[in-house]
C-alpha cells in the first residue's frame, strides 16, 4: 500500500458504528444477488478512468489518485467504501485490501458530511496474492 493519508473523515454516528461494528445484518430488507460482509478495513484507491463527459466538466483534484478509503463491506458482486470526495457512476476504480485488488465501476454516491461518501460499486474482477 502506498503512503498516502487518510482523507476520508466519518460523521460521528458512522464513526461509533465503525468503531463497534455489528456482527448481523438484517437481511429481511435486502434484495440482493448475494450477501454483503461487514469488513470496516482500510484500502487504497485508484481512479482507473472517469468518463468523458465528467473529465471535461469536473475540476477533478489530485487527491482523486492513490488514498486511502475504509472499505466498509463486500459481496461477491460489490464493494462499499467510504471516501473523501464524490465518484461519479460509471467510474471506474481499484481497491487494494488484504492482498487483492478489486476492479469495480461505482454505481453510486451518496454525501454524509464533509469529506464522506459512501460509495457503492460493483465488481468486475478481483486479483489475488498481490
Amino acid at each position: 500500500m502506498n503512503s498516502s493519508p487518510m482523507l476520508v473523515q466519518l460523521p460521528a454516528d458512522i464513526r461509533a458504528r465503525v468503531q463497534s461494528p455489528s456482527t448481523t445484518l438484517d437481511q429481511c430488507f435486502e434484495n440482493r444477488t448475494s450477501n454483503r460482509l461487514n469488513v470496516l478495513l482500510e484500502g487504497n484507491i485508484t481512479i482507473l478512468s472517469t468518463p468523458t463527459a465528467l473529465r471535461d466538466n469536473l475540476e477533478l483534484s489530485a487527491s482523486r489518485q492513490n488514498s486511502h478509503v475504509v472499505v466498509k463491506d463486500l459481496s461477491r458482486t460489490g464493494v462499499g467504501i467510504y471516501y473523501h470526495e464524490q465518484l461519479f457512476p460509471l467510474e471506474k476504480i481499484q481497491v487494494e485490501l488484504q492482498h487483492r485488488r478489486l476492479t469495480a465501476i461505482v454505481v453510486r454516491c451518496r454525501y454524509l458530511g464533509p469529506k464522506c461518501f459512501e460509495v457503492g460499486a460493483k465488481v468486475i474482477s478481483v486479483q489475488s496474492n498481490l
